[in-house]
Order: C-alpha cells, then sequence, then structure tokens
C-alpha cells in the first residue's frame, strides 16, 4: 500500500513538532477537566467525520460506475475509439473544487454533509449523561419492585412464618444438622 498521501501531513508535524508539544502540554490538562463534555464532543465530531469519509467513497465510486458506464455504452464513439469522459472526483484532495468533473458533483457533496449533519443532529443528539448510581440498591427500586404482581419480599418473614420440614424442623430446604450418636 502506498503511504505517500500522508507524507504532506508527516512533513507538517516534523516541521511543527515544538508547537505541538507546548499545544498538548496545554490542552491535554484542559480536556481532562473538561472531559465530561470535551470528549463527548471529540466523539461526535469524529461519528460525522466518518459518515462524511463514507459519503465521499460512495460518491467517487458512483461517479467513476458512471464515467465507465457512459463510455461503454456509446457504441458508435467506442467504435471508433474516441470516447474518453473526464469525469471523476479526488479521492483524497476532496477540498481542491476544480478537480471535480462535472462540477455539480462538489455542490452535491456540499449538501449531502449538511444532510448528514442535520440528520445526525436530529437522530443522535449529543446529551452529556449522568453517572447513575446502581439500581439495585436504591430504595425506588425496592419500590418499583413491590408493585409488580406476585411479588413477595421474604425479607419481612419471620422464622415462624418459614415453612417447616415437617417433622418441627424449620425450613423445608435447609439441611438439618446430624444427630449426635
Amino acid at each position: 500500500m502506498d503511504f505517500s498521501v500522508f507524507q504532506p501531513l508527516l512533513d507538517h508535524v516534523e516541521s511543527h513538532a515544538v508547537l505541538y508539544i507546548v499545544g498538548s502540554v496545554f490542552l491535554l490538562p484542559l480536556l481532562y477537566y473538561t472531559r465530561r463534555y470535551s470528549v463527548p464532543l471529540i466523539l461526535y465530531t469524529v461519528e460525522i467525520s466518518l459518515y462524511f469519509a463514507a459519503m465521499h467513497f460512495v460518491i467517487h465510486y458512483i461517479v467513476m460506475f458512471l464515467r465507465w458506464f457512459k463510455e461503454e455504452s456509446e457504441a458508435d464513439a467506442v467504435r471508433a475509439g474516441t470516447v474518453s469522459y473526464d469525469w471523476g472526483t479526488p479521492l483524497v484532495n476532496f477540498w481542491q473544487r476544480e478537480d471535480y468533473k462535472p462540477g455539480f458533483v462538489f455542490i452535491m457533496e456540499i449538501v449531502l454533509a449538511v444532510l448528514i449533519v442535520l440528520a445526525v443532529l436530529r437522530f443522535r443528539p449529543m446529551k452529556v449523561q449522568k453517572v447513575r448510581k446502581s439500581r439495585y440498591f436504591s430504595k425506588e427500586s425496592k419500590e418499583k419492585k413491590k408493585a409488580l404482581p406476585g411479588y413477595r419480599d421474604y425479607s419481612d418473614l419471620l422464622d415462624d412464618d418459614l415453612p417447616t420440614d415437617g417433622k418441627g424442623g424449620k425450613g423445608g430446604t435447609k439441611k438439618s444438622t446430624p444427630k449426635k450418636k
């Protein structure tokens, strides 16, 4: 696999390494103390970016397929060998508008990106959530359990109310102690 695509990014990081280190020294404590709000925002941004990347890849390959189909369906031009459509989208440098051919594909991607943001805001709103206490030990959960039909709280039973084993002993399921000889 060719990783030359990342070479400009690596060159930039190498030339500005001191700035990135100093910036991270100041930014990481800030992110730590505001993690309740900053981590969900970062994850939300990453999620939207993944949706953008998937949309861009799909459009790129749809345009490639349409170019191939258009070239193959021109029978007279194919026989003459003169058909060559210059349709395409940049897979890597997606911000360069002049590389989009036909030009409306760039505008279509912007419109779809706005629709993705609106859909994510509508169907997956970002909410900062509180850490809940365990529901098994709260008084509210005991009240809810008691409200259920057929619920019986065995912790309220007295020893006299326990079932017997028929021999005067308590607890039908308890094993009785063996008698000494």
